[in-house]
């Protein structure tokens, strides 16, 4: 009786250690696809959309500030003091920050985009896995 529970705790064992080997490997093949869907990803139309946004990010407030200085610069005239250049430079420094904030964004985004497209083949990896063993 004893030699019928150890085989049926051999058994289950064999059975625990197969279920872990099975969904090792479908992690790995899963990660596997999902880099190579990410290699065949241009990364290009990321750095044209960074380009673009910081065409318009940066230029834009360093442009209103620096008109805005010439407007100050016409109506309160002062000595030592450029309206025009301090305020291109707040401009510049306001579209820098923005442009990263936007960058930091996307990041993000991309990462949580691709995270979710990951699990998603995995647990179809995974069904495919179970549809199998029942057979």
């Amino acid at each position: 009786m004893t030699e019928e529970r150890e085989q049926g705790e051999l058994s289950t064992d064999k059975k625990k250690v197969e279920e872990t080997l099975k969904n090792k490997l479908v992690n790995r093949v899963a990660s596997r696809l999902v880099g190579q869907k990410a290699k065949r990803e241009s990364p290009a139309r990321l750095g044209i959309a960074f380009w673009g946004s910081a065409g318009w990010y940066i230029p834009v407030p360093t442009a209103v500030g620096a008109l805005i200085g010439r407007w100050l610069d016409g109506k309160y005239p002062q000595e030592g003091l450029s309206w025009s250049l301090n305020l291109m430079l707040v401009g510049l420094v306001f579209g820098v920050f923005a442009a990263a904030q936007w960058l930091k964004r996307e990041a993000i985004d991309q990462t949580l985009k691709n995270q979710a497209e990951r699990e998603q083949q995995i647990a179809e990896m995974q069904k495919e896995g179970d549809a199998r063993d029942t057979k």
